[in-house]
């Protein structure tokens, strides 16, 4: 092999190696601490868990009754919550956005004026885990 290829060949490993372990570097992660605003609110399940503050907390559930709640709480006290019901508008779409909430979930929700949740969603993803 020539001195000129050699060198080519050791430039695309070097290269090569370089590449990929930026690749295998940490992967994406997203702040996304509670928000809650006049009539929504959102945040992530694990940033809330493990933030400095000890105030955060968001999180939905569902009751055997069937009744169905969700609750946040932002680093400066600030909460919300909204419900529904069976029978309610969305209310069997709702329930499997809660039934799907895991530690890597950021979740978004909306009520209406008489608290009722009426938007719902929820992001899964291994950005989300702080």
């Amino acid at each position: 092999m020539s001195k000129k290829v050699s060198f080519v060949f050791m430039n695309f490993i070097v290269v090569s190696a370089l590449l990929f372990s930026v690749q295998a570097g940490a992967g994406e992660a997203v702040s996304a601490p509670v928000v809650v605003s006049t009539n929504t609110a959102y945040g992530g399940i694990s940033y809330a868990r493990y933030s400095s503050d000890s105030t955060q907390t968001i999180y939905c559930g569902v009751g055997t009754d069937g009744w169905l709640n969700c609750y946040a709480r932002n680093s400066s006290g600030t909460s919300k919550s909204c419900y529904a019901s069976p029978g309610d508008a969305n209310y069997d779409q709702f329930v499997q956005v809660v039934m799907s909430i895991n530690p890597a979930s950021r979740i978004w929700f909306h009520w209406n004026s008489d608290g009722k949740c009426d938007a719902m969603s929820l992001l899964n993803g291994s950005k989300y885990l702080d």
